[in-house]
């Protein structure tokens, strides 16, 4: 089973609707999504080693969905999110931008975990977007 998921798309084609789906699905009481183009989410590595401390803390070693967007904002991402596949039970879905997380860097970042996968969103349909307005998340 793959572990790191990565979702990979144009700017505003529903990378974040497809993450908060999955949290949907899977259960909020599963799932952790965290929004790193947040502004209150400083833009420094130390910020992955406190939200590991946190997770921890708060959901133990049981299986949990970890829903990162936009993670490439913070440096040296991909060490944490490998440390974090090695070390706890943990299904990591990943999106980001086309333009900033690049599949050479997934590759060399994720290594095998996320290499066999691709999910590329691509600009949504007038339909689509009015589905998704009058979803509830």
């Amino acid at each position: 089973m793959v572990k790191a998921i990565p979702i990979v798309g144009f700017r505003r084609t529903g990378k974040t609707f497809l993450l908060l789906n999955v949290a949907k699905k899977v259960g909020k009481e599963n799932s952790v999504y965290i929004d790193f183009e947040d502004e209150r989410v400083p833009r420094r590595k130390e910020v992955l080693t406190e939200f590991s401390r946190i997770i921890k803390e708060e959901y133990g070693r049981r299986k949990l969905f970890l829903l990162l967007d936009e993670v490439h904002e913070i440096p040296e991402w991909s060490r944490w999110v490998r440390r974090m596949l090695d070390t706890g039970n943990y299904q990591i879905i990943i999106s980001g931008s086309s333009s900033k997380l690049s599949l050479k860097e997934r590759r060399r970042s994720l290594g095998g975990e996320a290499s066999r996968l691709k999910c590329i969103r691509y600009p949504l349909k007038n339909s689509s977007i009015l589905r998704m307005r009058s979803s509830r998340i």
